[in-house]
């Protein structure tokens, strides 16, 4: 479920073959899946009936919807999305005892009782294995822009992400690289840049104001960036992900150990 290393004693359960997307419902927003589903199966068969499943972790044409759900997995654009708690309307779990129970349902606003949905998300199969999931859908922004600012040092691009903040603006991704990852990633993803820190911001909604707020962004930047590149569009945009999204496996072939946490810039 959540790519966890049982105690000893403990047990493994693959739910990868149980990977049918049940419904999509553009009426309802929602989506009804088998925990197998791989993320990004899941956001390219939303995109065609025009709607969005935000929730992007770097493995996402690799994680599974159910694995997801038990590490409550957020992704770049958890800053204006949010993490996979926020998309999970209902669930269908086992119990330890085989006991199956259904909680939440279908509707998009449920205030009613204990959030039983929030105490499983997140719970990596403590509690339950999660055998159907009931995911909110929102409508699929028309654009999205890129940029790719670089600096000199780490402590600049932190300051960056402290400018673009404090400017008003909130982008729907905000990434900063440290030297060390950017060194590993030259040696196993093209294109990474040669610099010694980076900021990937992305903004997405209606394509004026994605304009104008990518502008707003490289103002912003510009001043303290030794290098500032921008993309338009999807296809754009994936290639400077593209970097992103190895960063995990180009770490991985250094031969270190290396342990995966969520590590953020801080605000104050």
């Amino acid at each position: 479920m959540g790519g966890c290393v049982p105690v000893r004693g403990g047990l493994v359960v693959s739910l990868v073959k149980m990977n049918r997307i049940l419904e999509i419902s553009p009426a309802d927003g929602l989506a009804v899946v088998q925990p197998g589903v791989i993320t990004a199966k899941l956001a390219s068969a939303a995109a065609r009936r025009n709607l969005f499943y935000p929730p992007d972790p770097a493995s996402l044409k690799e994680s599974t919807l159910g694995g997801n759900i038990a590490t409550n997995a957020g992704g770049p654009r958890c800053l204006k999305y949010g993490v996979t708690r926020s998309y999970v309307l209902g669930l269908q779990v086992v119990l330890a005892d085989g006991t199956i129970v259904r909680l939440g349902g279908r509707t998009h606003k449920n205030r009613t009782g204990f959030d039983l949905i929030g105490l499983f998300t997140g719970s990596e199969g403590m509690l339950g294995l999660v055998t159907e999931a009931t995911l909110r859908l929102i409508p699929l922004p028309p654009t999205r822009s890129c940029l790719r600012a670089e600096f000199t040092s780490v402590a600049a691009a932190a300051a960056g992400v402290q400018k673009i903040l404090g400017s008003g603006l909130l982008p729907c991704a905000l990434e900063i690289a440290d030297p060390f990852t950017l060194a590993a990633a030259r040696k196993a993803i093209p294109n990474t840049p040669h610099c010694d820190s980076m900021l990937i911001v992305e903004f997405d909604g209606q394509s004026s104001s994605v304009k104008s707020e990518l502008a707003a962004a490289t103002k912003v930047l510009r001043a303290s960036s030794s290098r500032i590149v921008t993309a338009h569009g999807n296809a754009a945009c994936e290639k400077i992900w593209e970097i992103r999204r190895g960063f995990s496996y180009a770490l991985r072939d250094t031969g270190l150990v290396k342990l995966n946490e969520d590590v953020t810039v801080p605000r104050g």
